[in-house]
């Protein structure tokens, strides 16, 4: 097809040589670097773990900005984190009528494409708020703080940001972050030792994020609210970082290296 031509001898098919294909260009250097010489990388818990998936979807996504606009599922979850963080502050009490009637002043605003799947997103929105509820009112620790935004020194060349969906302390006082999920799929006993936002956020409780409590990590825990549960809330607890368990701190300084080396290779 790049080879055929017309009788003034113009390509039929130019689009078809291979030299017009932007996937096969070589590689360029940029006239900026990704990040900053001269300031901290910032890396967040959800920014760590996409770079673990694969380097190169985090560029596209995270730098190049080439990702979707807002899905109905990060909306999904936007409000079940919303209604939440409201039973903890005490804003909305902690039964499902009144979350019930605030989601429906706002489930509306999600771009669904069809009304049965706001129908069927709806019901089991109502299904996770319950499962939080009841993992809310039985679950046995102190929950100190909703929605904490932090930012925070891992040494003179990493800074860790992000939100806590909530900050507990155990029995021991220790702190423990929780983070609440409305996906549709949870990660393995075996991925979960090494669960990378569940890492940065000890590292974080470790280094003084959360000032309102303590700086011994007890733990972390994800809380699952949506993924195929006939039942209650599954809880996947990562086990409490000890002062010589260092998977954390390779784990965030090698993303951090590859981020400075601009080292962003497609991992399937």
């Amino acid at each position: 097809l790049a080879d055929a031509v017309d009788d003034d001898g113009a390509p039929l098919v130019s689009a078809a040589a291979p030299s017009a294909w932007w996937g096969l260009v070589p590689e360029t250097s940029g006239t900026e670097a990704v990040r900053r010489v001269d300031q901290p990388v910032g890396l967040s818990g959800s920014g760590v773990s996409s770079f673990e998936r694969c380097p190169r979807a985090w560029f596209l996504d995270r730098e190049a900005k080439a990702s979707e606009t807002t899905t109905t599922a990060q909306g999904f979850g936007s409000i079940v984190h919303a209604l939440a963080e409201a039973v903890v502050v005490g804003t909305l009490p902690a039964e499902i009528g009144p979350l019930v009637a605030k989601l429906d002043t706002v489930w509306t605003l999600l771009p669904y494409d069809a009304r049965w799947q706001a129908d069927r997103d709806h019901v089991e929105a109502e299904a996770a708020l319950q499962r939080f509820l009841d993992w809310h009112a039985g679950h046995g620790r102190d929950c100190v703080e909703a929605e904490v935004k932090f930012t925070v020194a891992l040494g003179d060349d990493i800074e860790l940001r992000g939100f806590a969906d909530r900050i507990e302390l155990d029995e021991e006082g220790r702190v423990v972050v929780v983070d609440l999920k409305t996906g549709k799929s949870s990660p393995t006993k075996e991925k979960l030792r090494q669960d990378p936002q569940l890492g940065i956020y000890q590292l974080a409780a470790r280094e003084g994020a959360f000032p309102m409590a303590s700086t011994v990590p007890g733990g972390a825990e994800l809380i699952q609210l949506r993924d195929g549960l006939q039942s209650g809330a599954k809880v996947q607890k990562q086990d409490a970082l000890a002062p010589d368990d260092t998977w954390a701190d390779d784990l965030v300084t090698g993303v951090a290296g590859a981020i400075r080396a601009e080292t962003f290779a497609a991992r399937p």
